[in-house]
């Protein structure tokens, strides 16, 4: 896999310069700002509305945003934006008519559906009208190719040398499938349209597709000018957020609200509270994983490794390593891929419960038919992630089940022996020093959050071994006696870092 990563690096770097060459020559063609009119100004001329109070305005920290002039209350209209003033998969077949012939090629091509993304067509005419600047969204197209500072910040437009700071975290993973998909997508789009090989590259489809895959809105899935300036801005919160009070808390602190009135056919976006005056509006992009936030955002939010349960970060089980031990067979060799994937996450237990009762079916010695018939299992069929022996089973010893958590904690050991980079109280420090450069905050930020989550890991690990050690004759209820509670650090960092 080494040699692959390294190649898409060199691609990734070549991606980089191939981006700001367009950027370069687009800028020398813009001439004056008369010539691109501004996006709220092109919302009002096409039929929209938008609050006299709203002013667009450039920030260090975010790039462009929607800033308040005055003073604006609490549910007042921001922006009214007409359902045709939205930029959808539809208006753009119609629009731009060799697009159906993409549509056709895919739908015809098996391997052409398998490597592309559901925005393609999409983002093929973004392409082709942003380098135009025609169309009835060339006004909003030209202004986002001049204007798009955030998109710098994507991973896959990092140098090789940033990309490396990576190495080893499953995040590197997602960047290079995102890579994949990217290159994939423009060589589909290529051989369906040949004609457009001469007028646009590599360069206008990273550009294009960027742009909408993270300025997307939906369902149904739409470009809404004007709308899309609003950044992405969550606060800190006070306590651990579970997945249901996640997204009430995200409901709580959203500045404002986007509603898609059927009725009166157009959106609209609200605010939730009061603003000062000069003060930035944001939305609200979702609570998810920093994962998520870099490949599609470019930025990460500091606190959730440790009050959310979204960092994650997968054990790769060797199959050869499973082969040794008791409880495998010979014909299992040629039933399992090469590694099996056990997935961690920040959650108090982290799902080590599942883990351990995975490395307690195959440290066992118990013969397969007594298994079967006294502890339910059933059979070994399916994901082989999800084979497990429950500690219940009277064919599990307590020098197995030892065995077992050592099979986990070396699992463990072994994962993060591979991630780059400092200790987690080192990759802390590299974070919170306001001399560190943003991408390398970032790449801190992402390496922590998995280190983070196997340093909980092996921690309850140690404390289930210790627990057992000194378990009575009731040794088999061991681990209720771990403890429930779930750490949560505090972090001095109370935003969510990088804006787009």
């Amino acid at each position: 896999l080494a040699p692959e990563l390294r190649r898409l690096a060199m691609q990734c770097r070549w991606f980089e310069i191939s981006f700001f060459v367009a950027i370069c020559s687009i800028g020398a063609n813009a001439g004056t700002k008369k010539q691109v009119p501004d996006i709220l100004d092109w919302i009002t001329e096409n039929g929209g509305w938008v609050s006299p109070e709203l002013r667009v305005q450039a920030s260090a920290h975010s790039g462009r945003g929607l800033y308040t002039k005055s003073k604006v209350e609490t549910s007042s209209l921001l922006i009214s934006l007409p359902f045709n003033c939205s930029l959808s998969e539809d208006f753009a077949l119609r629009e731009l008519k060799g697009l159906r012939k993409l549509q056709i090629y895919i739908e015809n091509n098996v391997t052409a559906r398998s490597l592309v993304s559901k925005n393609i067509l999409l983002s093929t005419y973004v392409m082709v009208m942003m380098k135009s600047g025609q169309g009835a969204f060339g006004v909003y197209l030209r202004d986002q190719r001049i204007h798009h500072k955030s998109l710098k910040d994507l991973p896959w437009l990092w140098s090789v040398e940033e990309l490396s700071e990576l190495e080893g975290t499953d995040t590197l993973d997602a960047v290079n499938v995102a890579m994949a998909v990217l290159v994939n997508e423009f060589s589909v789009v290529m051989r369906a349209l040949p004609k457009l090989k001469t007028k646009l590259g590599m360069g206008d489809w990273i550009v294009a597709a960027s742009l909408v895959n993270s300025h997307m809105h939906g369902p149904p899935p739409a470009l809404l000018p004007g709308i899309d300036l609003a950044n992405h801005f969550l606060p800190q919160p006070g306590f651990s957020l579970s997945m249901e009070r996640g997204e009430d808390f995200v409901r709580q602190v959203s500045a404002t609200t986007l509603v898609r009135d059927v009725r009166t056919q157009v959106y609209e976006l609200r605010a939730n509270r009061a603003h000062k005056q000069g003060e930035e509006v944001f939305f609200q992009y979702g609570l998810v994983d920093n994962v998520h936030y870099l490949t599609m955002y470019g930025f990460v939010v500091p606190w959730i490794h440790n009050l959310t349960c979204l960092a994650k970060v997968k054990l790769e089980v060797p199959v050869q390593d499973l082969l040794t031990m008791p409880f495998a067979r010979p014909w299992m060799e040629s039933k399992i891929e090469a590694a099996i994937s056990l997935k961690l996450n920040s959650c108090h237990d982290g799902n080590i419960h599942d883990i351990i009762a995975f490395a307690r079916l195959w440290s066992s010695h118990a013969v397969w038919s007594d298994a079967k018939a006294d502890c339910g299992l059933t059979s070994l069929a399916g994901n082989p992630s999800r084979w497990r022996l429950d500690i219940s089973c009277e064919h599990v010893s307590r020098e197995e089940e030892m065995a077992a958590l050592g099979f986990v904690q070396s699992l463990i050991v072994a994962r993060r022996s591979k991630i780059i980079g400092g200790n987690l109280k080192e990759e802390e420090a590299l974070i919170e020093n306001p001399s560190t450069p943003p991408r390398l905050r970032a790449v801190a930020t992402i390496r922590r959050d998995e280190k983070y989550v196997l340093h909980q890991a092996e921690q309850l690990v140690s404390q289930a071994r210790k627990q057992l050690l000194h378990a009575g004759s009731d040794w088999r209820s061991y681990l209720s006696h771990l403890s429930q509670a779930r750490v949560v650090e505090s972090s001095p960092r109370q935003s969510c870092g990088e804006l787009t």
